[in-house]
């Protein structure tokens, strides 16, 4: 019997995570509300991305640039550090990402959450100056996002 309730409850997140795209795609005034996060964390993705890589590329050319009295050793040691390096490099952005992402990403969540509840006539809401909602949000992000990462160290070492 738990294992169909839990069957029924994954069926009734599935249905609810549809009719919200659903309410989304048909009211355009949410839309910004999520863009604009996904536009700021594709910046920092590609930004935190490329930088990470030159680093670690210039890294590799300095090491490999010691090998030069056997060139075939460093261009084969090259190809391989920059695989890695690249590789790395996706790998702590898409972690230091997933942290900042969040952050970015609350206080819009918020602003979208009331934005629908006023939608839906649940007039409330405390009314904020929208830039104070902003800050608050942020920060409350960023200290729930610095606990999740401190967890995940701690509990990596």
């Amino acid at each position: 019997m738990h294992m169909k309730k839990q069957i029924t409850n994954s069926a009734r997140s599935l249905l609810a995570i549809a009719g919200a795209i659903k309410y989304i795609v048909s009211h355009p005034s949410t839309w910004g509300y999520i863009l604009i996060p996904y536009i700021l964390n594709l910046i920092l993705t590609l930004t935190l991305g490329i930088w990470l890589f030159n680093t670690i590329n210039d890294q590799v050319g300095l090491l490999t640039g010691k090998l030069s009295n056997l060139p075939v050793l460093a261009d084969i040691l090259n190809v391989i550090l920059d695989i890695v390096g690249f590789l790395l490099a996706v790998i702590v952005s898409i972690f230091a990402l997933s942290a900042i992402g969040m952050a970015v990403n609350a206080p819009f969540n918020s602003l979208l959450s009331e934005k629908i509840l006023r939608e839906r006539g649940y007039n409330e809401i405390e009314r904020k100056n929208i830039f104070v909602k902003i800050l608050v949000e942020l920060w409350r992000g960023i200290k729930f996002e610095v606990g999740k990462v401190a967890i995940f160290i701690l509990l990596t070492i």
